[in-house]
C-alpha cells in the first residue's frame, strides 16, 4: 500500500505545480522543526545537524 500511495502522489505532485510547491514547503518547514526537536532530544547543539533539508522531495518518495 505504501508503494502505491508514493506512486499516487507523484502523480499528484507532477499534475500541479501548485501542489508541488505547498508540499516543497511543508518539507522545509516540517525539517526545520524536526531539526530543532532532534537538538532538544539529544542535548546536541543546533549546529550538529545540517541547517538545509539533506533530501529532496522526489528523494522521499521514491520506493525503498
Amino acid at each position: 500500500p505504501r508503494i502505491e500511495q508514493r506512486r499516487e502522489l507523484q502523480y499528484d505532485l507532477e499534475s500541479s505545480k501548485t501542489l508541488r510547491n505547498h508540499a516543497q514547503s511543508v518539507l522545509l518547514k516540517a525539517y526545520a522543526t524536526a531539526r530543532k526537536q532532534a537538538a532538544a532530544e539529544t542535548e546536541m547543539e543546533l549546529r550538529a545537524f545540517p541547517s538545509r533539508c539533506p533530501w529532496e522531495l522526489n528523494d522521499l518518495l521514491e520506493d525503498e
